[in-house]
């Protein structure tokens, strides 16, 4: 009797395995692995439940093995698609959480530059200013009378101030 099932599910695998396999792997959108494993699954049930379906013949067998192979994709998609919420969900609550921090860290940046804005003496103010709002060097030298080249430089020396002070708060801050 053991001889008689060997055969029968040896005859089984050897008609219906490569068809099945290529059936699993297309559904899985060709995931080798994974259609591996389902193939593995459809036969596990085949062998649980040789008793019920030994008396199928070829194409009912056949019939058989497809359903129970299309119920085990389903179930592996049900499975995938949880692991990808539950992950979508965590890289949501991680994403959120650095979200917050960067705009923690942002905002107390702002706060360190608007400080170290107002520590730097009031024609480099003027000029930073004038600058951030647009404003050309042309139409700057006419507010400050001082020449285009002179708030050229003027602009460049407030800007390394200014990051030199910034940097220095920042890691005071942080330290």
């Amino acid at each position: 009797m053991r001889q008689e099932k060997e055969r029968f599910f040896q005859i089984i695998f050897e008609e219906n395995s490569h068809v099945l396999f290529r059936y699993i792997c297309g559904q899985l959108n060709n995931d080798r692995e994974t259609a591996k494993d389902v193939l593995n699954d459809v036969w596990e049930v085949l062998v649980v439940k040789f008793e019920t379906v030994a008396d199928l013949e070829g194409e009912e067998m056949t019939k058989w093995l497809f359903c129970v192979a299309k119920n085990k994709i389903k179930n592996q998609r049900r499975k995938h698609y949880y692991q990808n919420e539950v992950s979508y969900t965590q890289y949501q609550k991680e994403n959120r959480n650095e979200g917050e921090a960067a705009a923690t860290a942002e905002i107390e940046e702002r706060m360190v530059m608007q400080n170290c804005i107002q520590n730097l003496n009031p024609m480099d103010q003027r000029i930073f200013w004038g600058r951030a709002y647009g404003f050309s060097y042309k139409e700057l030298s006419g507010f400050c009378k001082k020449s285009e080249q002179a708030l050229q430089c003027q602009y460049s020396r407030a800007i390394k101030k200014l990051q030199g002070m910034m940097s220095q708060e920042i890691s005071l801050t942080r330290a």
